[in-house]
C-alpha cells in the first residue's frame, strides 16, 4: 500500500514539476484517523504513515525543496524530553494525512469487508487538497448453507 502511495504522490503534477528552485515546502505528517468499524490501536495506524514518509525521504524530495517535520504532537513530546530552549520548530506549509474506512456487507451466504485507506496532501494556507489517492482491499468469506 505505502509503495503505491509513494509512487502516486511522486508522480503527481504538484511534486513532479518541482525543482530545487521552487518555494520550500515543509510537510508535517499530520494525522491518521480510523473511521473503520475495526478497533485498531492508534500506534499501529501510524506504521503506515511512517513507512510512507520513509519511502518519500528515500526519493529525491530534497532536490525538489521538500522536507518533512514531525507532527505537532510528536514535536511537543520530543521538545519535552530534550528541553532545548533554542530548538525552533519549522512551520509546516503542508500536511500529509491518512484516513481508514471500512464497509461490511453481511447476508446469509457471505460476508464481505472492504477497507479503504485514503491519503492526501493538503496545502495549509488554503486547505486545498493538492493530491489524494487511495488503497482498497476487499475480503469475502463464503458461508455454508444448511437446510
Amino acid at each position: 500500500m505505502t509503495d503505491r502511495m509513494a509512487e502516486s504522490l511522486l508522480a503527481s503534477p504538484e511534486i513532479a514539476s518541482r525543482d530545487g528552485e521552487a518555494v520550500p515546502w515543509i510537510i508535517s505528517v499530520d494525522r491518521v484517523m480510523n473511521l473503520s468499524s475495526d478497533v485498531v490501536p492508534h500506534r499501529e495506524l501510524w506504521v503506515f504513515m511512517g513507512r510512507l514518509r520513509g519511502l518519500l525521504n528515500q526519493s529525491d524530495l530534497a532536490g525538489r525543496n521538500i522536507t518533512f517535520v514531525l507532527s505537532p504532537e510528536q514535536a511537543a513530546a520530543l521538545n519535552q524530553r530534550n528541553s532545548d530552549p533554542t530548538n525552533q520548530r519549522a512551520t509546516p506549509t503542508h500536511a500529509l494525512a491518512a484516513t481508514f474506512h471500512s464497509l461490511t456487507l453481511d447476508d446469509r451466504s457471505a460476508r464481505s469487508d472492504t477497507y479503504v485507506c485514503v491519503f492526501n496532501l493538503i496545502e495549509l494556507t488554503t486547505d486545498r487538497v493538492l493530491w489524494e489517492d487511495r488503497y482498497e482491499v476487499k475480503r469475502t468469506v463464503m458461508r455454508d448453507e444448511w437446510d
